[in-house]
């Protein structure tokens, strides 16, 4: 258990914002360093190193401090602790240029990562503290062989292994207050940990083949297909407040999955291509094990959770003008869900309700339902007028819906997209971008699952409900000029009219009008 993260402050009542405008309790600090190396050994073969290390303050939440409950603040305290992320990373690129192998690329990758979360309510001395470590280790390589010298037919296949371990804890302290501050700890109390206590592990294992043919110089077909399995295993300890039908579990899945792609160019100005494919979710510990609670809601686990399985298709058209310096394009596509997996109402040993934190909430949990759809669409231009004007933008719509239940699907965005258009020549660039979303209205939310953060739009006395995610646009100015070959100067101008709103499903405001200048310089 961390002993870093915690608060030194205390105070029993909530104190009011004297500047509505500045989002308290948002700020945190994370430092990053980033390294690679890349090492030439032979002339068909290189070795390349990342390494990766990050570490953050106190990091707060702002959606669970402007939670309320009984017409009160709930939390004086909602934080992250210091967050750690390591990464290492060798990989080895190979050129042998034989017959059943021409190149390919093999990966290995170790990641630690140490988070941790603080809660205290308002008039409360007990605090709940839960810290959990995750190590990652992963194995790819991915491998490529020309059938023939032309590259008109291609073979690659490959491989990837992986490993994840979960350690969780948790613990109770009751604090001891001098005045506001914390001085010390009267009291420590059994909790119930966010994953399994004992230990969860998630493993994969998957192989695939690909192959590609020009089939002549107006068609392209590329197939694959892939080989997965999974195993998933959790143990849990603590009976005080939860008791499961298994206590220790292993949980094998797994699935075939296919892919056949076509693109056909009737001729040079416009491309037509087609995809049909099946894909495979298998639950991992977040969707098993994990309990936490969020508006009066926890969520705990299912043991007797399924995979989901999807089956997409997508069509995209492209159109050229002007030798190719500009196109407009059209992308649509469907994806059926099988077994679909959603958060609701779940009975745990014949009840729904369960202690949590010291109060009674009601039991969720991910369960399977029957089939689900996702369809949506893209249009896009992109390309230059002429030499100095260019322009880009995109409009994207996106629908979700349950065809047993008719509930909405969550994580589904409103319409959005941007338009951009500038000027550029060998030392200078300017461009304005307009960025929009339009409106999602509460009847588009799935209010079961709970997931989009509708508590976090516009409220409605009147109607004694939510809003839900109000349409906006902003503008933005940039540009860049290059004072020689090494030096160059950027300014950027955001939000010019200091528009005030949230990314849908976000419970942080955007940022208002803001400046930046910067240099880049090439040694």
């Amino acid at each position: 258990m961390q002993k870093s993260h915690i608060s030194t402050y205390y105070n029993p009542n909530p104190v009011q914002n004297s500047n509505p405008n500045i989002q308290k309790n948002t700020s945190f600090s994370q430092t990053d360093v980033l390294q690679k190396f890349v090492v030439p050994l032979s002339e068909n073969t290189e070795f390349n190193f990342n390494f990766q290390y990050s570490v953050s303050s106190n990091n707060p939440r702002f959606d669970n401090l402007t939670e309320y409950s009984g017409g009160e603040l709930k939390f004086a305290e909602w934080y992250y602790g210091p967050q750690k992320r390591l990464l290492i990373s060798p990989q080895l690129k190979i050129n042998p240029d034989k017959k059943l192998l021409e190149s390919g690329t093999i990966v290995l990758a170790y990641q630690n990562i140490k988070e941790s979360r603080v809660q205290r309510k308002f008039t409360s001395l007990d605090a709940y503290y839960r810290d959990e470590s995750v190590n990652v280790l992963s194995l790819n390589g991915d491998f490529f062989v020309p059938l023939t010298k032309d590259e008109t037919r291609v073979f690659s296949y490959g491989g990837e292994l992986t490993y994840n371990k979960v350690d969780s804890d948790a613990i109770g302290k009751t604090l001891e207050v001098y005045n506001n501050s914390v001085v010390g700890i009267t009291d420590e109390f059994t909790i119930q940990s966010r994953y399994p206590e004992g230990g969860s592990t998630y493993s994969s294992a998957a192989a695939y083949i690909n192959y590609r043919q020009n089939i002549n110089k107006r068609s392209t077909l590329n197939t694959g297909i892939r080989l997965t399995g999974t195993q998933l295993t959790a143990k849990w300890i603590d009976t005080t407040f939860i008791t499961l039908p298994d206590m220790d579990i292993r949980l094998n899945n797994s699935a075939v999955t296919a892919t056949v792609g076509y693109i056909f160019r009737p001729t040079k100005n416009w491309q037509i291509s087609g995809i049909i494919s099946s894909g495979f979710r298998s639950p991992n510990i977040d969707d098993i094990g994990k309990i936490r609670e969020k508006g009066g809601e926890v969520t705990v686990p299912n043991m007797y959770l399924k995979p989901e399985y999807a089956y997409n298709f997508e069509t995209t058209i492209l159109k050229y003008f002007n030798n190719k310096t500009f196109q407009t394009g059209l992308n649509v596509y469907y994806t059926l869900l099988h077994n679909y997996i959603t958060r609701d109402y779940f009975e745990l040993n014949g009840s729904s309700t369960i202690i949590y934190d010291g109060e009674e909430v009601l039991t969720m949990a991910n369960v399977n339902k029957e089939n689900a759809y996702i369809f949506g669409g893209t249009f896009s231009v992109n390309g230059n007028f002429n030499p100095n004007w260019y322009i880009n933008g995109s409009i994207t719509y996106t629908q979700g819906k349950a065809y047993d239940t008719k509930d909405r699907l969550s994580s589904i965005p409103p319409l959005f997209g941007s338009l951009g258009t500038g000027y550029q020549n060998e030392w200078f660039q300017v461009g304005l971008k307009w960025i929009f979303n339009g409106k999602k209205s509460i009847e588009k939310y799935n209010l079961v699952e709970g997931i989009d953060n509708i508590e976090q739009t516009p409220y409605n006395a009147s109607l004694d409900t939510y809003y839900g995610s109000p349409s906006w646009h902003i503008f933005n100015v940039n540009a860049n000029y290059k004072l020689n070959k090494n030096l160059s100067f950027f300014v950027n101008f955001d939000n010019i009219f200091d528009i005030h709103y949230k990314e849908f499903a976000s419970a942080i405001s955007a940022p208002g009008r803001n400046f930046s200048v910067s240099l880049l310089l090439n040694i």
